[in-house]
């Protein structure tokens, strides 16, 4: 069992948080313990969605995923969840205070105790680049299923049938911010605060650049390859 590889998968987007995230959580490892914590980054449409979960079965690990905590306050009705809502429809950026209480949250329920060492390095920093006409192409045809977080296309990807989980048989749900408009104005704010992060992350020497233009499955072998050879 792989469990060491690495213990937990981060789809974060936002510069801003991630130094907040580098501070509050890894700030007191010690560099000879990079051991586990991993980041998937990518822009809106990128995959991050697809590989996580298959990142999850094989290393059996906990996932934390940002945008599915953000779609879970929505969805609650919340007054905080009518606020993200209106931010999100708007294709603005959700405040880094916001964020990050989600996620200590979240790592306070028990799979993520077991398998998130916060007094443990990153392992590496997974970066999937796909260029914006491809992502659009992707986004627009997007399908959800929210409590599992299993993704459909529906030219790409369908379900067996239209509008429905292929596991559970619950409806899926389209987001309300998967707009050519809306997309433009993510990709502008993800460009312009994920290029300084990048060169970031590639002078600590954790930056792992992926083409995410490729099939699922190679992509996915990209990664675990990439993880492999940084545990040798």
């Amino acid at each position: 069992m792989l469990h060491g590889a690495v213990s937990c998968v981060q789809a974060i987007q936002c510069q801003a948080l991630f130094q907040m995230f580098w501070k509050r959580w890894f700030g007191a490892a010690d560099e000879k313990d990079a051991k586990t914590n991993l980041v998937l980054l990518g822009p809106p449409g990128c995959g991050k969605g697809t590989q996580a979960p298959r990142l999850v079965k094989k290393y059996e690990i906990c996932h934390l995923a940002t945008g599915d905590m953000l779609r879970g306050i929505i969805s609650s009705g919340s007054e905080l969840g009518n606020k993200v809502k209106k931010i999100i429809d708007a294709g603005q950026l959700v405040s880094d205070d916001i964020v990050c209480e989600l996620i200590d949250m979240n790592l306070d329920n028990p799979e993520c105790k077991k398998g998130f060492k916060r007094k443990e390095s990153l392992k590496g920093v997974i970066e999937l680049r796909v260029p914006d006409e491809v992502l659009e192409q992707r986004i627009c045809g997007r399908l959800f299923h929210l409590a599992s977080g299993r993704s459909y296309h529906e030219l790409f990807h369908p379900p067996k049938v239209p509008m429905t989980d292929d596991v559970t048989g619950e409806r899926l749900v389209r987001r309300s911010d998967d707009t050519k408009e809306a997309l433009a104005k993510r990709l502008t704010a993800y460009h312009k605060m994920t290029s300084p992060l990048v060169s970031f992350y590639q002078n600590l020497k954790l930056h792992i650049p992926i083409d995410g233009t490729k099939k699922m499955d190679e992509i996915f072998e990209d990664i675990t390859k990439s993880l492999e050879a940084r545990r040798s």
